[in-house]
């Protein structure tokens, strides 16, 4: 299928009654949809906010003057469609429209996707194993230095069944692996680079926590790095997250408050180094931990 396609099946969907709009009744019927299709104009906030409240798959149109032409609401930058028979031919018209203007690659059409994981000393193994576990292929991880890339690619292949290569120059990696998703676990002050050179090769990008941070930079400059990343993520079309798995339990924790608690306003935590042998250093604990709340 393609554009074409779309276009034949979208008077189909308006006169089924299939095609839903406004934020709230999105919401309320979220359960019954197939999928949500958005504009990439979309400001990087409302993208955030329909990707935290939809499960079900999320495609993405230019603008609203495509939703208009094709669906007729005017100015709507989501709209979402009933599950149906008729939603399951739309979805695969849009999945295979983005295919096609993304050169084939689209990661959720991937049967087992291609994950590359930059920096393996620390927790990066632990993430090169939990890819493997869910059913990816890591075919390949980046390293500082020739030594430790021999070093960490004895580590992987104890861990699970690694057969991936190591590199030490991103660009190299990036131009003849072409992984789908590239998973950043690279010191804090290389996240900005890596992530933006993995977006602009229109990879999927995990990063871990915290998305940026340099001592080096003013608050404001890293502000503005990590906006451009979720700005460029947004462009390219591109999954961009940032691994904060503390936050997962967070609403199963608030559902299990007794009910005379009410709403909880403010939270005090005592955090500390999960690290053996390391001296106490409040700014790196800090800048460590807090993301993930």
């Amino acid at each position: 299928m393609t554009s074409s396609n779309l276009e034949k099946l979208a008077p189909f969907a308006r006169r089924a009654g299939i095609v839903l709009t406004g934020r709230e009744r999105l919401l309320q019927r979220r359960k019954k949809l197939e999928f949500v299709l958005l504009t990439e104009d979309i400001s990087p906030r409302s993208r955030r906010e329909v990707e935290e409240a939809f499960s079900c798959p999320l495609v993405s149109l230019p603008t609203a003057d495509d939703i208009q032409r094709l669906f007729g609401f005017r100015g709507t930058k989501v709209v979402g469609f009933k599950k149906s028979s008729l939603a399951r031919s739309l979805l695969r018209a849009c999945r295979e429209m983005q295919s096609a203007n993304t050169g084939g690659r689209d990661m959720q059409e991937a049967r087992t996707p291609r994950v590359a994981v930059l920096g393996t000393a620390g927790i990066g193994k632990h993430h090169a194993k939990w890819w493997h576990v869910d059913g990816a292929e890591v075919v390949a991880f980046l390293g500082t230095s020739e030594e430790r890339v021999a070093a960490a690619a004895d580590t992987l292949r104890g861990m699970f069944p690694f057969t991936g290569r190591g590199y030490t120059d991103l660009d190299e990696l990036l131009h003849r692996e072409k992984p789908d998703l590239v998973d950043v676990c690279t010191p804090t002050e290389c996240h900005y680079e890596h992530a933006k050179k993995a977006l602009l090769a229109d990879c999927h990008v995990l990063c871990e926590k915290p998305l940026v941070y340099d001592r080096s930079l003013s608050d404001a400059d890293m502000l503005a790095q990590g906006r451009e990343l979720i700005e460029l993520a947004a462009k390219r079309q591109r999954r961009f997250g940032v691994c904060t798995q503390y936050v997962v339990a967070t609403r199963n924790c608030l559902a299990m408050r007794p009910r005379e608690l009410a709403d909880i306003v403010s939270f005090q935590g005592y955090l500390v180094s999960p690290i053996r042998g390391r001296a106490p250093n409040p700014r790196r604990t800090w800048v460590d931990l807090a993301p993930h709340m």
